[in-house]
């Protein structure tokens, strides 16, 4: 525990139990890791599966991953050793079950209960007081909650070297180093050193983040807490990772809590991931860190941010950690950690918390409602970037607001109501909206039909099996010429594959145009000048004129006028 930390979401931490009984980025036994050094003997070298697990038995035997973990290059060796005599790549044998074993502890946790706790590479050396043996040891510690309660009220202290937090009480973060809700942690346990210690008067001067990687169980917790008549505490936030697409789907375990605020961790990020955050009010997103780091995608921050904007939660950016990817190409950094938020694009410097958070913890005020969204700091050497991020938002609710739109409008043509406000007609109502056309409010209502007839069963895309939507209307707009929803979907999942997430208009359009059999759109030759266009269209009306359709084939041809004053640089007279 610390009463002071570089985690920048918080200003310290406390660990009422220590160590975990297993997780993504730590394995809960040997037996996986030794799966995965199998697969890659067999698919490297050739070695049979049944071979390569008794070589490993050589290593691997019963020890702890603690253990393996420590012992990885001796055991490579001694594999490769009887490798050797098969007549088998002996060194890259090795080198295959080292790298591995060092890629299987991802949690930084874990690595620091390697340093201080039993090194059985290094026999005498000390295990540091405040530790366990073994990471795998889940231990409980009472009395921590107790003493860190007992810290200074932070409400409206400036943080010199963490300006988003000033103002906030303190923000103690509740088991950094373990996982509080291990198996074998029991429910008196939690309710005597977690839930009593905030609930006190102590306590409730501070807010404290509690974060699992076991949702279900914390959920489960938080039933029994009631069955014993103990509501859960309001400064008391439930928090949960998510670290790819499958985790995410456990966020449904969180909110079964009825907490007043509750957070999602998404750190370190895998993989694009597509979260519900109904009932969701903080989400903090960052890129792994150590020699192993996976591709963090800056494209994937931005889809959360953006989706975060929309549905009105605090976003908040921790770092890109040490491999971060954007167009393409890697993004050069001197932040080991990408923690250094002066190296970032501007637009993801963010770090904002719910409002709860802006109001004292325990002193009865009366605060920003629960779930509105505080901007405590943006990065204080870019003026204008405050101003950006508020139209950006305004940007962003625009797109989500079109579908809304859409949908009012078409139950507004459906059942006629223009005609209870007096308008004279649709297309005069249509009007009145801020100068639209009855075409432009048409297209509206197109694309709101579009995507609820798609959205619901369009396919997943990509290695992560992530669910791409439309978010303008603009990319709906070709899927309108097709009528058969089957053929929007499909037209709809080939465009975004092509774009690898969020495709263009372009993109989308040669994706129907495939669908149908035609060739992709063709890159436009010289612009017409006004007066051929001009004279193009007006010939094309008078040439309509006395057809039994006339109306209709006019109406489209002015819909063709309307869309040619948009082009730049072009200004062409009215027809007449």
């Amino acid at each position: 525990m610390s009463n002071r930390t570089k985690i920048q979401w918080c200003d310290s931490t406390v660990n009422p139990v220590m160590g975990c009984d297993g997780c993504p980025l730590y394995p809960s036994t040997t037996a996986e890791v030794a799966g995965r050094v199998s697969k890659r003997l067999k698919d490297e070298l050739g070695l049979e599966a049944e071979n390569a697990r008794q070589l490993l038995k050589l290593g691997f035997a019963d020890q702890p991953f603690s253990a393996v973990y420590q012992f990885r290059e001796s055991i490579g060796a001694s594999v490769s050793s009887a490798l050797r005599i098969q007549g088998h790549d002996a060194p890259k044998a090795a080198e295959i079950i080292t790298e591995e074993i060092a890629s299987s502890l991802r949690c930084y946790a874990g690595l620091l209960h390697l340093r201080w706790g039993e090194q059985p590479s290094t026999p005498g050396k000390a295990v540091n007081s405040g530790y366990p043996l073994r990471f795998e040891n889940v231990t409980e510690f009472p009395g921590r909650m107790a003493d860190a309660a007992k810290w200074c009220d932070l409400t409206g202290q400036a943080r010199e070297d963490s300006p988003w937090r000033d103002g906030l009480p303190r923000l103690i973060f509740v088991s950094d180093m373990g996982d509080a809700l291990s198996a074998g942690v029991s429910f008196e346990f939690l309710k005597r050193e977690i839930i009593d210690v905030v609930n006190s008067q102590k306590g409730k001067a501070h807010i404290w983040l509690w974060l699992t990687k076991r949702p279900r169980r914390m959920a489960d917790f938080s039933d029994w807490l009631a069955e014993q008549g103990v509501e859960w505490p309001d400064n008391l936030v439930p928090m949960t990772s998510v670290l790819n697409q499958d985790m995410a789907v456990h966020v449904k375990h969180l909110k079964r809590i009825p907490a007043k605020v509750r957070g999602l961790s998404v750190e370190p990020l895998w993989e694009s991931v597509e979260l519900d955050l109904d009932g969701i009010d903080w989400v903090i997103v960052g890129g792994e860190s150590g020699g192993h780091a996976k591709v963090f995608d800056l494209a994937w921050v931005r889809d959360l941010r953006d989706h975060c904007v929309a549905e009105g939660k605090a976003f908040f950016m921790k770092q890109l950690g040490a491999n971060p990817w954007q167009d393409g190409e890697r993004v050069v950094l001197k932040d080991p950690h990408g923690g250094d938020w002066g190296e970032w694009p501007e637009d993801l410097r963010v770090r904002e918390f719910p409002a709860l958070f802006g109001q004292a913890a325990g002193n009865g005020d009366a605060g920003p409602a629960a779930g509105e969204v505080v901007v405590i700091s943006q990065a204080a050497e870019s003026g204008d970037l405050p101003l950006f991020v508020e139209l950006h938002k305004i940007v962003v609710r625009g797109f989500a607001a079109f579908l809304e739109a859409g949908e009012a409008l078409a139950e507004i043509r459906r059942m006629e109501l223009w005609k209870t406000a007096n308008y004279k007609s649709w297309g005069a109502y249509c009007e009145s909206l801020v100068g639209l056309s009855k075409q432009q409010v048409n297209r509206l209502i197109c694309a709101a039909h579009v995507w609820r007839s798609i959205v619901d069963e369009v396919e997943p895309i990509g290695s992560g099996s992530h669910i791409v939507t439309p978010r303008s209307e603009s990319q709906l707009r070709p899927l309108g010429g097709l009528k058969d929803p089957a053929q929007q979907r499909a037209a709809w999942v080939k465009a975004a594959t092509a774009a690898g997430g969020q495709p263009t208009a372009k993109q989308v359009t040669n994706a129907v145009l495939e669908i149908v059999g035609l060739p992709p759109a063709a890159k436009k030759a010289a612009k017409p000048t006004c007066e051929s266009l001009r004279l193009v269209i007006v010939k094309a009306i008078e040439l309509a004129r006395g057809h039994a359709a006339h109306d209709e084939i006019e109406s489209r041809l002015r819909e063709v006028l309307a869309l040619t004053e948009e082009v730049p640089d072009l200004h062409l007279a009215k027809a007449g």
